[in-house]
């Protein structure tokens, strides 16, 4: 790994950085604190806690952000070991971790063993591989926690005040092929992840390792991906009221400038991937928060990620700011401990996930028609839960929440339930479509209510149809821990009835005529 100034010898050449750097903190916390005092019942788009870490994290990056995005300086040499793949410095978490591969081993083995390469955030400019070590080992601890081996490799790729692009891009990718041939690991076993411009590095690094041939990674893991340095969407962007990057709109052009050769457009799809095209690409997991500068990006990416026939997960956590994904201090703990069990299951789930492919094909087909994979006709299985609660809203639009088109409401817990077992079946090779549809119920009595179409924020009740490949993956889907932990809470709360599955072979749209018959 590159040689750095330690944190105290970036205090010692540089006083004023952090005499300034506390003066803007403390500006910051007197203007949250009075606007709370001021207008206390005002709407916020952040919870205070989000609002008081802002002040420290967007203080330090507008004045000393070399002495924040860096390792801490509690970090001790066993926590990590240095290794060099193919000329390209890196870390390796754990320091003891074997990353000799194992290609003819059994499949529980891969599958046992995930390897990320990981790319840090920073612009392109600063950060280093083991600025976020607490969120390494706290990701390898709770994998497994989960029966999951997970093995880090922190890429120390070169900065742009080293060299210019395509230096960064052609270190990740040495850094993948040096796994690959010199440690003959399994490429399905390798996820691509990073943070801002880490996640813009390793999506335009996976690009090109489908233009040159090579084997592509297993995953996509990005965290609040910087993937459009043209930045149309973003540099004027309000949410640096909210986000810590707030110098974004004076820095970001200077670090773009700083990275590309001269001549070279900051919307080439060779350095802004989201504008290349995506075909191709592995199973992706997308992280943003909904008040940070960069959300369109995310957003975006996902969007055109899916158009081009790709399978992708996009979260978006309420009210976090930029890289939130992380951990403390950019979320608390309660959303540090929520994301990190999606990112976990991300890893045990991503090699199983089901080509996107095959549910454009189910799409295709016209309304009515027999659907089969080969000679093999889908099975589904058709559940109805009604709630015998007057007032349960079941799987509130979250878009509308986020809109404040509505209040957010309490989730009763088969909302929660529904959620789980929908995350387990969008990652299952079993499940080829996971559906929920909300109905209303009338009581007893009462006079029928004119068919309509509801919003899931008025409906009481949940259909869910769960489609699978054939005959055999319904009954290994029925063996599996989730889906019985799923059917027996629906026992234990006593709030539900359920009905018996039944067979099918088109579309929700299609079952109309059965839905209304076991409504009747």
């Amino acid at each position: 790994m590159k040689q750095r100034l330690s944190h105290k010898e970036l205090i010692r050449e540089n006083p004023w950085k952090l005499v300034r750097s506390l003066y803007y903190t403390l500006v910051y916390l007197v203007l949250v604190i009075q606007n709370r005092f001021l207008l206390p019942f005002a709407c916020r788009a952040v919870d205070i806690r989000t609002e008081l870490a802002r002040c420290f994290l967007a203080a330090f990056l507008g004045n000393f952000w070399d002495l924040i995005f860096k390792a801490p300086p509690w970090l001790r040499k066993d926590q990590y070991s240095d290794i060099t793949l193919k000329g390209v410095p890196a870390v390796l978490i754990p320091p003891n971790a074997s990353i000799r591969g194992m290609k003819n081993g059994s499949n529980s083995d891969r599958k046992r063993k995930v390897f990320l390469l990981y790319a840090h955030g920073g612009g392109y400019l600063f950060g280093e591989p083991l600025m976020y070590i607490s969120t390494y080992e706290r990701w390898i601890k709770k994998a497994f926690q989960q029966g999951l081996d997970l093995v880090i490799v922190s890429v120390d790729y070169a900065l742009a005040d080293e060299s210019k692009w395509p230096s960064c891009r052609d270190d990740f990718i040495r850094a993948h092929e040096a796994l690959l041939t010199d440690y003959q690991i399994d490429a399905r076993d390798i996820v691509f992840g990073g943070d801002s411009a880490g996640g813009g590095l390793v999506a335009m690094s996976a690009l090109e390792i489908g233009r040159r041939n090579l084997p592509m990674p297993g995953g996509l893991l990005l965290i609040s991906p910087w993937a459009d340095l043209a930045m149309e969407s973003t540099l004027r962007s309000p949410a640096m009221a909210t986000d810590f990057l707030v110098t974004f709109t004076k820095d970001n052009p200077e670090l773009v400038r700083m990275l590309l050769p001269d001549g070279m457009s900051p919307a080439d799809p060779r350095v802004s991937p989201i504008f290349d095209n995506l075909k191709g690409l592995p199973p992706q997991l997308v992280l943003a928060g909904t008040v940070e500068v960069l959300l369109h990006d995310s957003k975006e990416w996902t969007r055109r990620s899916l158009e081009a026939g790709n399978n992708v997960k996009l979260v978006l956590e309420q009210g976090q700011m930029h890289i939130y994904a992380m951990g403390y201090p950019f979320a608390s703990k309660t959303i540090e401990a929520k994301t990190d069990k999606s990112i976990i299951q991300f890893f045990m789930d991503y090699r199983d996930v089901v080509p996107k492919k095959f549910h454009r094909d189910i799409e295709a087909r016209p309304k009515g028609a027999q659907i089969a994979d080969g000679d093999k006709p889908l099975t589904c299985m058709f559940f109805f839960f009604a709630s015998q609660m007057k007032h349960n809203l079941q799987a509130a639009d979250p878009d509308l929440v986020r809109r404040g088109r509505m209040p957010d409401r309490p989730t009763h817990k088969l909302n929660s339930m529904i959620d789980r077992i929908g995350m387990h079946a969008s990652y299952s090779p079993l499940v080829a479509k996971f559906e929920t549809y909300p109905v209303e119920i009338p009581e007893p009595r009462a006079r029928p209510r004119p068919k309509q179409v509801l919003s899931r924020e008025e409906a009481h009740d949940t259909i869910v149809m769960i489609k699978f490949r054939d005959k055999r993956a319904r009954d290994d889907w029925i063996a599996t821990k989730e889906w019985q932990e799923f059917v027996h809470g629906t026992d234990v709360e006593r709030v539900f009835r359920r009905m018996p599955h039944v067979r099918c072979a088109s579309s929700l749209r299609g079952l109309m005529d059965p839905v209304d018959s076991l409504l009747a």
